[in-house]
């Protein structure tokens, strides 16, 4: 009875202590870096709440994509630091808190993969232009790729629109895993003639097969 609660003030100190340590953190930080901080620690929240069954793609939240993106990889990591200027103190804190990310994203991400509901669907024309998109898509190794909805969807007089998907690996990339990338395709009509043009719109990062 005794033992049990000792151990139980231990972990009540413990968890204190380390509030404590990170609010000391947050504290010695500028401001302007105090509310990257605060992003930063939110997106941990998310990742550390994140469950395959919750049907959200975005691991660390929708906001917290690119704080996951600087957590897995060195390279994002370094061109973030240098644009913020994140340099003695700052840095260490920062490296802290972005390789705990880094280490909840190794427990969540391998086991994240797309339904088939995100490639439901198929179009020659529609899936080459989401290719096209690529700055190289020699490097990308794509696992699949599709369409969300079989038709159209027209508004009004906007444009007629279609949401895309393809799973992909990029290899040039300094971590092990793969992206969801979704491009939002348009028809537009210039006379007689219809073009199909694709947008990259999200980057989604996910397990591989």
């Amino acid at each position: 009875m005794i033992s049990i609660f000792l151990l139980t003030s231990v972990l009540v100190c413990l968890i204190g202590l380390q509030a404590v340590i990170g609010q000391n953190d947050r504290e010695s930080l500028e401001y302007r870096l105090q509310v990257e901080y605060d992003k930063l620690m939110e997106a941990q929240k998310n990742a550390e709440q994140f469950t395959v069954k919750s049907g959200s793609i975005y691991v660390a939240g929708r906001y917290g994509t690119e704080w996951l993106l600087r957590a897995i990889s060195a390279k994002s990591r370094e061109k973030w630091a240098d644009r913020w200027t994140v340099t003695g103190d700052a840095r260490r804190i920062f490296d802290k808190e972005l390789d705990k990310l880094s280490g909840i994203a190794a427990k969540k991400i391998p086991g994240f993969k797309p339904g088939a509901q995100y490639f439901a669907f198929h179009g020659k024309e529609e899936e080459s232009r989401m290719k096209e998109e690529f700055d190289h898509p020699d490097q990308m190794k794509i696992h699949k790729i599709g369409l969300f909805t079989d038709n159209w969807k027209q508004e009004g007089t906007s444009e007629p629109t279609r949401i895309g998907y393809i799973w992909a690996r990029d290899l040039t990339d300094d971590h092990p895993y793969c992206h969801l990338y979704m491009f939002s395709l348009t028809i537009s009509t210039f006379g007689t003639e219809k073009l199909c043009r694709a947008s990259l719109y999200e980057d989604s990062i996910i397990g591989c097969p």
